[in-house]
This record gives structure tokens, sequence and C-alpha cells, in this order.
């Protein structure tokens, strides 16, 4: 692998056309083909070696993908199912309900700012596991277990049901001895991942979808009825109000005098979102100098740049790629986070280096 990343190549090398890579195959090549009978063989090849890794490379991002459900920027939300929209209803949400247990995330959505009528971004998250609630705030930081307020100095908790909570500068992270586990950003909103054990199949709703392996049929109303309008007139109001929470669902902590209603507005957003090629274009170029790259993270970065010119979205967008294509390690007893890793690499592969 590092001998590849040394000569450009990919770092896990491509497979040859067939099965999966095949059927992306289809498409390119009868959309080319004529650019492809006026090549020579060896550039034929050179250009077919290329797509199978632009395919190779998407399909390993499903693969990586699946099961982990996101809600990040103005806020975009992939289910569990890999598919993407946006949603930007005014409000409480319920984003994950399991129908065979506890286990419920809540989240917050308020707009940007006082002025803003067409996006709104994160600022709250609410998660139970069994009995206990975790609560993470931005603007100004807050997390909350159980309604306690945590110090500044909080690194990590075991909830009664043996569930472990970290904080480190950036991040806080649940982890649940259903080996479910929730990571959240607290910089200035609120960015959330979630990895779910593959048993929890079948056994979801919310805004993240059912986790069924069927990403067509992930957007439905609370009853179960699959929204076949997935425009704006469709989410808005309907589909938002279908997974707006009353105040007995509530597991957020509210400040004195304030409930869910005081987080609401149900004709939010006023109006859709309209961008010009140039300010694409111009978000695309900054994205992609960021370091962002990989889908669905690179249109949420374009999206979040245009609509508001702040890089901050973009370090949203980068911390979920980041994180979303790998797989957790398991959080052990003894040992939260490992710190300090440096992987040197020499010329030849044989001095490659990894200290810790």
């Amino acid at each position: 692998m590092i001998d590849n990343l040394q000569n450009n190549r990919p770092a896990i090398q491509c497979p040859e056309a067939g099965g999966a890579e095949q059927s992306c195959f289809t498409n390119i090549v009868s959309e080319t083909g004529q650019a492809l009978s006026n090549c020579g063989q060896t550039v034929a090849n050179t250009w077919l070696t290329r797509k199978a890794c632009e395919c190779n490379d998407q399909l390993q991002t499903r693969e990586l993908l699946d099961g982990v459900g996101s809600g990040q920027g103005d806020p975009h939300i992939t289910t569990h199912d890999g598919y993407d929209y946006d949603f930007m209803g005014h409000g409480e949400f319920t984003a994950v309900q399991s129908t065979t247990d506890k286990f419920l995330i809540q989240v917050r959505q308020e707009p940007m700012n006082a002025t803003e009528k067409r996006a709104t971004i994160n600022t709250g998250i609410a998660i139970k596991f069994d009995k206990d609630v975790v609560n993470v705030f931005s603007n100004p930081f807050k997390l909350l277990i159980n309604g306690e307020a945590q110090s500044d100095a909080f690194v990590s908790k075991r909830l009664a049901d043996n569930t472990l909570v970290t904080k480190n500068s950036e991040e806080i992270r649940l982890l649940s001895p259903t080996k479910d586990e929730v990571i959240i950003r607290y910089k200035s909103r609120i960015d959330y991942l979630v990895f779910l054990n593959p048993d929890r199949k079948t056994k979801l709703k919310g805004i993240l979808g059912n986790f069924d392996g069927n990403r067509n049929n992930d957007l439905t109303l609370a009853d179960g009825k699959l929204l076949t309008d997935k425009s704006f007139k469709g989410l808005y109001p309907a589909y938002a109000d279908a997974w707006r929470i009353k105040q007995n669902e509530s597991i957020f902590t509210y400040e004195s005098g304030k409930s869910t209603t005081s987080y609401t507005d149900v004709k939010f957003p006023y109006q859709e979102f309209a961008f010009s090629l140039t300010a694409l274009q111009q978000a695309e170029s900054r994205c992609r100098q960021a370091g962002i790259n990989r889908e669905p993270y690179l249109s949420h970065c374009i999206y979040d740049v245009s609509l508001t010119g702040d890089m901050a979205f973009a370090e949203s967008a980068k911390w979920a790629q980041s994180l979303a294509s790998f797989s957790t390690l398991p959080v052990a007893s003894d040992i939260s986070y490992f710190q300090g890793v440096r992987l040197e690499v020499g010329s030849r592969q044989t001095k490659a280096i990894l200290k810790m």
C-alpha cells in the first residue's frame, strides 16, 4: 500500500472490470465509445484503468459507509442506507429511534443567524441508550448527563448501562454495550455521525431512515407512509412536521421557561436556494483545496460555502469525510483514544516505521 502511494497509484489496486465494476463501465463506454474507437490500445487501456479505479473507489465508499448515518453542515442528512438529502426544518426532530429498545437520538435545528430564512444548523443533540440521557449543545457549548452540566475538565464517564462517554477538544463520543457509537463535533455547531450495530437493520425510524438496505425508501412519514415527493414542497411542511417531536417525547433538558416550542418555526424554511454557476465553481475549488474530495461530502461543502461564503463549513464536511471512511475502533476499558500516532515513510517500503 505504501509503495503504491509513493508511486502515485491507488493505495489498494483496482480490480479488473467485472461484476459491479462492469455495470459502472456500461454507461462510460456507451457515452464515449466513439472516442475509444479513435484511441490506440494503450491509451484505451490507460483510460479504462483510470475508470476502473473511479468505479472501485465508489464501491469502496458505499461499503465503508454502510450503516453510518450523519447530519452535518446546514444540515445535510445521510441515512444509514446511504441516501443523501438536505433537511432545513427549524425545531427538534427524531433523528434515530429504535423500534425494539430505548435507543433514541433527537436533534435541535435552528437558523444560522437571526436574519437567515433558508438554512438551519444543528445546535443540539440528545442521545438515550437505556435510562441515561446525554445532551450536547453549541453556542455556548454544554454537555449534560441526566440534566447535570459537566465541567470543562470532563474527560470520560461510564453510564449506568455501561455506555462510555468521552470528550476531547473537538468531539464527544458515546459507545454503548450494544456496539452503537455516536460521534459529535461540537464546535460552532453540532455535527454528528451514528455508527450502528448491523443487528439494528430494519428496526429503526427517523430522519436517518430505517436501515433496511434500500436507500429508496428512507424518507417516510412517522406512520411509515413513503414520501413520494422529495422536493422542497414535499419536505416542508409535511415531512418536517412528521418527525417534529412533542414535549412529552422530548429527551432534551430545557432552560427555565423554555420548551420544544421555543425552538420551533413550522413555516421555516421560507424559501429555496438558488446559486449561480460561478458561485458553485468557486466553492468547489475552495472545498477541494481544503482536502474534501469524496461524495457526498464534497457536494455538502460546495452547497454550504456557496450559501454562506464561510469556509468553516468545510471543516464539517472534512470531519465527516474522515470519520465515515473508516470503521471505528472498539474503545477498551483502559484506553479511550490512540494519540500521537505518526507514520514515517522512507524511499523504500522497508523503511516505513510506525511510531506511537
